[in-house]
């Protein structure tokens, strides 16, 4: 029995890789696009004031619902898709500016650092392996298109 246990833990899991990674993204994508859409409806986030209102509002509904999406696993690979564009975004427009890991204290408020592009990076890559990985069975994509599959 033992031998069976130890040679279960070093089996790969894909399908439960790919629950945790999808759970875990939609954790934080759906605080980050809730957290913004009480900005206003998600149109006052941007502190910089470099994006248009639209765009903000955007991007608050695209964390939201991808992040959502994720977390139901229902079209996981287009909701991971949509995330890797909002960061490369926030890549570009935000945490570009600063170095990779940024280590500057804000001097007008000392409590806060801005974040470098490694967070941002860190969830495109989380994001990349959703889409190679899929939804797994752990998901409504398994519930709702294995049936339609079948006769």
């Amino acid at each position: 029995m033992s031998g069976q246990l130890i040679k279960d833990v070093f089996m790969p899991h894909l399908h439960l890789g790919s629950f945790v990674l999808r759970a875990g993204l939609a954790v934080i994508f759906v605080f980050h696009g809730y957290l913004k859409l009480q900005a206003e409806g998600g149109t006052t986030w941007d502190l910089t004031e470099r994006l248009p209102a639209s765009t903000q509002q955007a991007v608050a509904w695209t964390e939201m619902i991808c992040g959502v999406l994720l977390g139901l696993g229902l079209f996981s690979r287009l909701a991971a898709v949509g995330l890797i564009v909002v960061m490369v975004g926030a890549i570009v427009y935000q945490t570009g500016q600063f170095e990779f890991i940024n280590i500057e204290f804000n001097k007008t408020d000392p409590s806060r650092a801005p974040t470098g592009a490694e967070y941002n990076f860190a969830l495109i890559v989380m994001s990349v392996a959703v889409v190679a990985l899929g939804s797994g069975a752990f998901s409504l994509d398994r519930l709702i298109f294995r049936r339609m599959q079948q006769p």
